[in-house]
């Protein structure tokens, strides 16, 4: 009894921080791997304890708000009402090295994704077999595209988003963002060189592969000579409509 008592208090205290969370889960028997990180409170996550040694999530996955995993089923309910009989429902879950699994996915038993995928935001992943490098999407979750296509696709799109978050931070609050402000988008305009900014550095800190990243950020360049360069281009546009 007092050993029940204990173990609910522990798993109480588990949620007042997603690292205890992570911890707690690993102490049940779940593998998860290091760099692993919830994006979320402990309250708007789901990871099923009911049978934590089905459940493997590998290195530097990143969980966002509203993700759920579950290695069981409830469904046979209705067929024991029916039938009477009992049937079972469990199955291991496992996920790859350096994933994301985007807000509200919903990942279910028998489910096995390989290493650097991306589960797109409200996906139902309903068991089956993932490769790596890749995009996966929809109710249910299929491959959408591989991870070397959706690079291309995020590339191409780095200037006109980062112009937007110039030009809409203009709008409400009536000047240019400090370069900071652009965290994830400094390599449209930083010069090459060791970084200056804290806020650059945390960015390439994340999931672990730092030198990999800054020897990658070496050997490529800015699409424009510095921040200010880059902030008359933004702003171009509208000079032109002065003009006229």
């Amino acid at each position: 009894m007092f050993k029940q008592y204990w173990n609910r208090i522990e798993k109480l205290w588990s949620f007042r921080s997603t690292s205890a969370y992570l911890a707690h889960l690993r102490k049940t028997g779940m593998r998860i791997g290091e760099g692993t990180e919830v994006f979320a409170r402990t309250t708007d996550i789901l990871i099923d304890t009911t049978r934590p040694w089905l459940i493997e999530i590998g290195r530097n996955v990143q969980l966002t708000a509203g993700v759920k995993i579950l290695t069981h089923g409830y469904d046979w309910a209705v067929l024991k009402a029916k039938y009477g009989d009992i049937y079972g429902s469990a199955g291991k879950v496992t996920i790859g090295d350096d994933c994301f699994i985007g807000m509200n996915a919903l990942i279910l038993k028998g489910t096995t994704i390989g290493d650097r995928v991306i589960v797109g935001a409200g996906s139902v992943v309903a068991g089956g077999t993932f490769p790596s490098d890749c995009v996966i999407a929809g109710n249910p979750a299929r491959v959408i595209c591989t991870l070397e296509a959706y690079r291309a696709k995020r590339a191409a799109a780095q200037l006109a988003e980062a112009k937007e978050l110039v030009t809409e931070y203009q709008a409400v609050y009536g000047r240019a963002p400090h370069k900071s402000v652009l965290s994830e988008f400094f390599w449209v305009f930083e010069e090459r060189g060791p970084l200056q900014v804290p806020a650059f550095e945390s960015q390439m800190r994340n999931m672990r592969n730092y030198e990999a990243s800054m020897e990658r950020y070496l050997h490529t360049k800015p699409l424009f000579n510095g921040y200010s360069a880059f902030l008359d281009y933004c702003f171009s546009d509208k000079e032109e409509q002065n003009d006229a």
